[in-house]
């Protein structure tokens, strides 16, 4: 998908420089239930609902070692960035845990659908490593965003002026994003590069 649409914008453009429940052995009412889990290659995926807030993330780390994830998958500093999330509220959490090895390879991208009124992006996580990124983003919208909330629209720079594309031409480059934006008879496309030190993104990719 990535690379069909990166054909697309390169022609045109003009560059400017199922719900299982983890029930506790006391019966209690667990804080979280598990909607969605499944192994995709090297990643074991987990989509948690949050139910309430106390000791959910203890429940986490009792749900990821009956995975049979004998290590501490959950920080400390980890810990403190969910509870920071479920106190802005955030109630669906993803655990990806990717399993490693001295093979070199690369890992099998993962699409995430979920219903929001404003684009997002997670960066935040990221704060907690050392080093530096450079993250590429295909944008697709039905109109221009203009009011960014999390980190500042300075640090986004935009590679290429935006393209307008059809439906026809969405169709080609992915059949779910399609069906997905079938109703809009135009689009924007334009793919935006974020760079910096992991440990200054302070604040998640968040516009409308």
């Amino acid at each position: 998908t990535f690379k069909r649409a990166i054909k697309l914008i390169n022609s045109r453009i003009s560059i400017l420089g199922k719900g299982v429940r983890f029930d506790s052995e006391d019966k209690i009412p667990p804080p979280a239930e598990v909607t969605f889990h499944e192994k995709i290659g090297a990643h074991d995926i987990s989509v948690v609902h949050l139910l309430a807030t106390q000791n959910f993330v203890d429940w986490v780390r009792d749900y990821l070692k009956s995975l049979g994830f004998d290590r501490e998958i959950i920080s400390d500093a980890q810990k403190e960035l969910v509870e920071s999330y479920i106190g802005e509220g955030f109630s669906y959490f993803v655990f990806d845990v990717v399993t490693l090895n001295k093979e070199v390879k690369t890992l099998e991208p993962i699409q995430y659908r979920f219903k929001t009124e404003r684009l997002f992006y997670p960066l935040k996580i990221t704060s907690l490593s050392s080093g530096n990124t450079t993250i590429e983003l295909l944008i697709l919208t039905p109109k221009m965003l203009s009011k960014f909330s999390g980190i500042s629209i300075k640090r986004i720079n935009l590679t290429h002026e935006p393209i307008t594309i059809t439906s026809d031409d969405l169709r080609e480059i992915n059949e779910d994003m399609y069906e997905l934006l079938k109703e809009n008879t135009e689009m924007k496309l334009r793919i935006w590069k974020i760079e910096g030190g992991l440990s200054s993104f302070e604040q998640d990719l968040i516009a409308k």
